[in-house]
């Protein structure tokens, strides 16, 4: 038994029990071709034609703005340009970039092929014309077919609908290595108007399908969003999270806020102040640079100040907030903003996406519309506790340039270590 869930989501068995499912299927992929018939089999030849694409997009928005923006973006970002079962492998224009182009006004080359000594090429056209595909190439489909735990038909169905639920992200992955472009799609086609399909293995008749199914990329490029779209929102979910968190942890550590105030007292000695009324404060960095200096008797003045506070007294609470800082300068903050944003735009494209190949086809995506704007509404708290904390510091004014987030943790992780290394 399976379970076609892009139909019913009940199941029924595979051959005898869902004859219309399969009928009202071959009638949605294939409403335009002829069947070759042989060994009471048909495979269906369609030439594929990809349409535009974005890549990367998500965020609600008006259909006339997501056809601008899909209008705007190259199809070349989704569309295999890669040629794989010729005897030339090699990558080319896509149809669908040809208007416009030189390429255009190739309208005849009969003149230029009479040319051509075509005895030449004949090994060629012979290779071409003996087998579909060549013996390495059997043996990777032959591999990849082995690893996916499901009948052709199933494969097929799942490729058209969508359907995250059949097939798994690897498992996509594996089909993407053996996608036929539309330079394969249409030798396929010529081909088995040439020649008897009956002979063809089982690994070609499987290829065959897939070229059949149409928009094929887009279609495997909207199954994987789909499937790595939760990964994405928990990633940076964590990541607003450390950035929130480390912002409110700086500004209620007093013991961070001694260290800076025993550096602003050293800075004014060094300046000749013993009342340290000449410098009312040092940022992180030059707190850093302070504790660095080495006095007349050899004795850096971080030692000096690790002495002073109760740094081993206090090793635990220091050691685990080291750890929140150390942990937090890893990441690339200032980044943030636009990797939200790009992911946004990813969920235009699966919402833009879907709407062109049909509203039958894939899941809907109401869930992950409201997972990406609790992520920007995340996002925008966790700016405005980092923005307040680079202010409370003084790295953030209207005369001076702000400190990019990342930067100022690893000054405070680095000034926190320097001084427990010193004790």
């Amino acid at each position: 038994m399976v379970s076609l869930h892009g139909i019913t989501g009940d199941p029924i068995s595979y051959m005898d029990e869902y004859a219309e499912q399969v009928e009202e299927f071959m009638k949605k992929c294939f409403p335009n071709e002829e069947a070759v018939a042989a060994d009471n089999e048909t495979l269906l030849l369609k030439e594929e034609t990809p349409s535009s694409f974005v890549r990367d997009f998500f965020t609600p928005s008006l259909a006339s703005e997501k056809s601008e923006i899909i209008a705007s973006l190259p199809n070349s970002l989704i569309e295999n340009e890669q040629a794989l079962y010729t005897n030339f492998p090699h990558r080319f224009v896509c149809s669908t970039q040809i208007k416009g182009t030189v390429f255009e006004t190739f309208t005849n080359s009969s003149d230029l092929i009479d040319r051509i000594d075509l005895t030449e090429m004949a090994v060629f056209f012979e290779n071409n014309n003996r087998s579909l595909l060549n013996s390495d190439q059997i043996r990777i489909v032959s591999e990849v077919r082995r690893q996916l735990p499901k009948k052709d038909f199933e494969i097929m169905f799942a490729l058209y609908k969508c359907d995250t639920s059949l097939l798994s992200l690897a498992q996509i992955n594996l089909i993407k290595l053996i996608a036929p472009s539309e330079v394969d799609a249409r030798r396929f086609k010529t081909f088995c108007e040439a020649n008897s399909v009956s002979s063809l293995s089982e690994e070609e008749k499987f290829v065959i399908e897939l070229s059949n199914i149409e928009q094929l990329f887009i279609r495997l490029r909207l199954m994987e969003t789909i499937h790595t779209f939760p990964e994405m929102v928990y990633n940076l979910q964590q990541e607003i999270n450390i950035l929130r968190d480390v912002a409110i942890t700086l500004r209620a550590d007093t013991f961070f806020t001694i260290i800076l105030q025993c550096s602003t007292i050293y800075t004014n000695f060094l300046c000749g102040d013993f009342g340290a009324q000449l410098i009312h404060g040092i940022r992180v960095i030059e707190a850093l640079n302070v504790c660095k200096y080495e006095l007349p008797n050899g004795i850096k003045i971080g030692k000096r100040i690790a002495d002073m506070l109760p740094i081993n007294a206090l090793g635990d609470t220091v050691a685990k907030r080291l750890k929140l800082y150390q942990e937090a300068s890893q990441y690339n903050f200032s980044t943030l903003e636009t990797r939200v944003k790009k992911l946004g735009e990813c969920l235009l494209q699966l919402d833009a996406e879907r709407s062109n190949l049909g509203t039958d086809c894939a899941p809907s995506s109401v869930g992950i519309v409201v997972q990406e704007a609790r992520l920007r509404e995340s996002l925008t708290t966790a700016q405005n506790e980092m923005t307040t904390t680079l202010q409370y510091f003084a790295e953030s004014s209207s005369t001076s340039a702000t400190i990019k987030p990342e930067n100022f943790i690893k000054n405070v992780t680095e000034l926190l270590q320097f001084l427990i290394n010193v004790c």
